[in-house]
């Protein structure tokens, strides 16, 4: 269903059970729950991760059908306990998970608006975005955690690094 981009209501279809291999009758709603069940585990998992160490954060924003989102990762280096000749030792490995994909707070649907009321794209809004995805899915204070930010070179990403007080690593502009 999730690889095929299906819609949760199909498995709730007689004819999707039938060429599936899961002949009993499931609900959107139980599928619902275990998918949210599924992505509190995985936030669980990450926040432990992302707990013994610091990194960086990664983000992108972009605009598509009047809707303005904000992408963002977490790049660590994490240990890895390894066997290596009957002795455990551990090898570092950089992870980036995904921490969300996300509308930004604060996008107006207005139609009656014919230049929409824009998302505040200020410093501050992203900033507090940020704390707040952080803190919400993972308990981690962004501010602790973040050493250096990594997004396109701009004054509005310069801003945002200065308010986290960490340097930005730009890359260019798409």
């Amino acid at each position: 269903m999730i690889f095929k981009s299906l819609p949760t209501y199909i498995v709730e279809e007689s004819e999707y059970r039938d060429f599936s291999e899961y002949r009993e009758k499931f609900s959107r709603k139980h599928v619902k729950e275990v998918m949210f069940k599924l992505s509190e585990l995985v936030a669980q998992k990450i926040s432990l991760l992302l707990k013994n160490s610091s990194g960086a954060l990664i983000f992108d924003g972009w605009s598509k059908y009047r809707m303005d989102c904000l992408c963002i990762y977490a790049s660590f280096i994490r240990n890895i306990p390894a066997l290596e000749f009957g002795k455990t030792k551990t090898r570092e490995e950089i992870s980036v998970p995904l921490i969300s994909i996300t509308p930004i707070a604060g996008t107006n649907f207005s139609e009656d608006n014919e230049n929409r009321e824009a998302t505040n794209f200020s410093a501050t809004a992203h900033m507090r975005h940020f704390e707040s995805i952080f803190y919400r899915i993972l308990n981690i204070n962004i501010h602790d955690w973040a050493v250096f930010l990594i997004e396109d070179n701009c004054a509005l990403n310069q801003s945002i690094a200065n308010l986290i007080e960490v340097p930005l690593i730009g890359c260019y502009n798409h």
